[in-house]
Parts: C-alpha cells; structure tokens; sequence
C-alpha cells in the first residue's frame, strides 16, 4: 500500500463547499428516522455498547458518535502520545480515523505509532510495512504544520466525515486553532463550532489542549486547569487527562529507589457526560516502544 495516498493537503479539500452552511432543509427529518436514538436514550444502560472504548480494562469510557473529547496535560504528560497510540489500534480494528497534528509532521507521528503497535524501540522495515497495511486505509494524516484558521479546521473534519467516512478524527491541538491563550470568545466558538460539527456528522472529535501552568506538575491536574475559558469543559461532552508521574521519574534518575506498582502515568475521567463512570486508571510505559499499558508486568517486560 502506498500510505502517500493516506496523506491530506489542503489542495485534495474543497475549502469553499465545506465553509459554507449546510441548507436548513438538510437538518429537517421525519421522527420515525429517530427509533435507535430515542431507544438509547431511553435505556442507555440496557445496551450492550458497540463504540469505541479507551482502551485499558478498568475504563468505562465509550467515544461515541457525535461527541468531543478533550484531552488535556501539563506539557511532556504524554496526552499526544497516548492519543495516537489509541488512534493507531483503532484503525488496526478498521475504525477510520484522521490525524490533523500541527507541531508534528505526518511521517514523524507514524513513526511513533508505528514503535507504538509493534511495540518495539527499532521496528524492522517489513513490521513497519505490515503495519501500515494492517490499517487498511483506516488511517489518515492531515498534512498541514503550524498555525491553521478554526473554520479551515472545520472544513477538514467536515471532508473526512463526508468524503473519507471518518469516524475519528484527533485535532492536535486547541492553541493551533484559536490564536491567544486570552481569545476566550475565539475559543468558545471553535469548540462550539466541533460539538455541532461532531454531532451533525455523526463523528468523534478528539481535541488536545494545553492546562494552566501552575505550582508544578506533581498534583494531578482536574478540568478546571484547562488553559482558557472555562466554556471549553463545559461544552465537550468527554474531558480525558493525562498526568505523568514525573517524581518517580526524578527518584530513578537520582537512583533513589522506586515502587515499581507505582504507575508511570494515571488518566484521569474528569468528565462523561452521557455516561455515569468517571475515575482514573494507572498506567505504565515502554520507554522504547513509547507505549502505554494497564499492565506494570507486561510494560516491564517489553521494556
């Protein structure tokens, strides 16, 4: 497979039918459409859930269509790691998803995922290739560095939903699409733009963000760290963190000894508004294969 035709520029999107609204026609529909919808939210519990899962066994956490996440950490926490780390084994399983990464270029985050899903430091150029065809055209890359206007942003997931039957798509990160740390209206109405667009085309949107900076990264962070305004939390439907444990980190540097079962990283639910679990699940790391696992043996072990 040739993995260039899985690469997005803004010259394969045509910006000027996806910038403008959609006919209010198109938004009217008869109710008996609404059967699956109205059933769920009738017994929601009674559903055995068929959405794509955070992957690691004690989360209950499902991204379902129509919503968007936020996934927040103090810089270096690892959120950008892990997000495509879970990106990756998702198209493994042939959910379509889209990488629009702004501070990396696209054969730099493959190369991570890559290390990820082989779960080796140095991947041989064969367990590369059979990677990237194991996603089967599952897995796409907006190729596009640096600052990028919110609406163009909009116009790109627009073009994965609709042309690409995308149903994940991972925007990396907030402050590449809204100018300001102090925009607080441009904020708002960028993530007010992604909720409408995720549930209009029925895809999931996973959206970084930076967290304040503050008296130092040991604490745990919660969502109200979010750098920005405080509309950011409350209008996602999902607020995902990821905190590393860096003092466990310094004592092994300083060759201080160190409780293995302490995690190298915890991910925090801090918020699942359609769902009734939130909590926070301990994970470890492969440093070579920059991993993440539930499992202190098994990340050990491929260590």
């Amino acid at each position: 497979m040739n993995f260039d035709n899985h690469m997005l520029s803004a010259d394969d999107i045509n910006f000027d039918k996806y910038l403008n609204d959609t006919e209010a026609g198109e938004k009217v529909r008869p109710a008996s459409e609404y059967l699956d919808a109205v059933m769920h939210a009738l017994m929601p519990a009674h559903e055995n859930p068929t959405h794509a899962k955070l992957p690691f066994a004690n989360s209950w956490l499902y991204f379902a269509p129509g919503e968007v996440t936020i996934w927040g950490g103090f810089n270096g926490s690892g959120k950008s790691m892990l997000q495509g780390q879970i990106m990756g084994e998702y198209a493994q399983q042939g959910i379509r998803c889209c990488i629009a990464s702004f501070e990396m270029k696209p054969a730099k985050t493959l190369a991570r995922i890559a290390k990820q899903i082989i779960r080796s430091g140095q991947p041989a150029k064969a367990e590369v290739q059979k990677f990237l065809d194991s996603t089967n055209g599952a897995l796409w890359l907006y190729d596009q560095q640096g600052a990028v206007d919110a609406s163009r942003m909009i116009a790109v997931i627009k073009h994965c939903a609709e042309v690409l039957k995308v149903q994940h798509i991972a925007v990396d990160s907030l402050m590449k699409c809204v100018r300001g740390t102090d925009n607080y209206n441009g904020q708002k109405d960028f993530v007010d733009q992604l909720t409408a667009c995720a549930r209009d085309y029925n895809v999931h949107i996973h959206l970084v963000a930076h967290l304040k900076k503050g008296e130092g990264d040991e604490r745990m962070p919660n969502r109200m760290d979010i750098s920005g305004t405080a509309a950011i939390s409350d209008l996602v439907d999902n607020v995902v963190l990821v905190w590393r444990n860096k003092k466990k980190e310094r004592d092994r540097e300083a060759s201080k000894p160190v409780a293995e079962t302490d995690p190298d990283a915890v991910v925090i639910v801090d918020k699942n508004r359609n769902g009734d679990w939130e909590g926070r699940i301990k994970l470890w790391f492969d440093k070579g294969a920059l991993r993440f696992s539930d499992n202190a043996f098994l990340a050990r072990r491929a260590a």
